[in-house]
Order: structure tokens, then sequence, then C-alpha cells
């Protein structure tokens, strides 16, 4: 159970959605031979002074499939169900669809003496279907899936340390692949690096726009 409140520092809150309050509910992955279940619900009552507000059901179950060693497959069938409960105005509202993914994945490590190098690069296809015309709100993140059908790459490097620091290196670098977008199909280039310590954590993630030839995005943060 959580609840957020937040506060704007331009001006007026009431416009402002806050979540009062907030419950999840988590079954970690269950595994009886190759396969595999999981699943998340949460209930999140969405609440401001001005504007459309109501409470929302979110129910994700998922099924897994694995199988391989040296090169592992993984398939995914999920569902998702969001049930909205409005008011201003009242309404009820229902999204139901499925989430699919096919996921190909290896992994090449060496050990040196004082760190291990491990390179993870990975493939992810992912479909999922309309769920709907409907006017849906649009509350946070989660309101907006859509319709997907795309290709991902990620290249992994990890170096875990082995000496008393406990120091650890990783750095990630992913973009996608839309076949519902013929102008442009690619999305930016995400590169993402952490260092780990015992003593502080550095993280730096930054997007690189290929049809600007810019970067769009950068985010850096440190904690003791």
């Amino acid at each position: 159970i959580a609840a957020k409140y937040l506060q704007s520092l331009e001006g007026s809150s009431d416009t402002t959605l806050q979540r009062l309050p907030e419950i999840g509910l988590i079954i970690n992955t269950k595994s009886i031979g190759n396969f595999s279940f999981d699943m998340t619900a949460k209930g999140t009552n969405f609440w401001r002074k001005e504007g459309q507000k109501g409470q929302r059901l979110d129910i994700n179950p998922n099924l897994y499939l694995s199988y391989g060693k040296l090169i592992n497959l993984t398939q995914k069938a999920g569902l998702r169900d969001i049930s909205y409960f409005l008011s201003d105005p009242d309404e009820n509202k229902n999204r139901l669809f499925i989430d699919l993914r096919t996921i190909l994945t290896t992994k090449l490590f060496k050990r040196y003496p004082s760190f291990i190098h491990i390179i993870e690069p990975s493939l992810e296809y992912t479909y999922i279907p309309p769920a709907g015309d409907e006017d849906f709100p649009s509350f946070d993140a989660t309101d907006a899936i859509s319709k997907t059908n795309s290709l991902k790459y990620v290249f992994t490097n990890r170096f875990e340390g082995l000496n008393t620091a406990g120091l650890d290196a990783r750095s990630r670098l992913s973009q996608s692949y839309s076949f519902l977008n013929n102008g442009n199909p690619f999305s930016p280039v995400l590169a993402e690096g952490s260092l780990a310590s015992n003593m502080i954590t550095f993280n730096i993630n930054t997007s690189y726009d290929i049809y600007e030839s810019s970067v769009t995005d950068s985010i850096v943060s440190a904690r003791l």
C-alpha cells in the first residue's frame, strides 16, 4: 500500500493527479519444468480537485515457456485487463488485450584475476494487438499502452568485481524497430551505464535520435 501526493511548484495543484492510495499485489515467478508463471495486480485511486478522476484496476498474469541453455529462447503470453471506474464524467470502461513476446538471449563470460566480464546480447519481438477504439483516460504510462509490433536488440556488458570494494560496472545499449511506423521505424538509441561499489552508486542514461543526429535525453544520478 502506498500513497503519493504531488505539489506543483509553478502554481495551483488543483489539476495535478494524486495517487491516494495505491494498492499492489505481486505473485513471484513460479516454475514447473520449462514453464513459469507470474502475476501483478494494482489498484489505484486517482484524485484531483479539478478534472477527471477515478479508480483503475490493472491485472496482468503472464505465462512463460523457456528452453535452451547456451542460447535461450523464452516465449511469453500475457493478459492485460485494465478497468476504469471514473467520475467527472461518471462512466466505467475496460481494456482487455494480450501481450506476446519472444526473447532470444545468450551469455558469454570470462573470469579475470580481479573481475568477471559478462556479455549478454538479446533480441526481443513484441506484439500487442489493438485494444479497442474507445477514448480511454490518460492518467500515466499504463494508459498509453498501444498496438505494438516491434523488434528490439539489447547488448549488455557487465564487469563484476571480486575485490573487497565490491566494484561492479554495467553498460547497456538498446534500440527497437517498429513494423508499424513506415516513416521513422527506429527508436532512439538508449545507452545506459552504471558503476556501483560499497561506497557509491553512479548511473547515466542517454538517448540518441538517429534521425536528428542529436542527444534527446540525458539523466545522471549518484547515490551514497
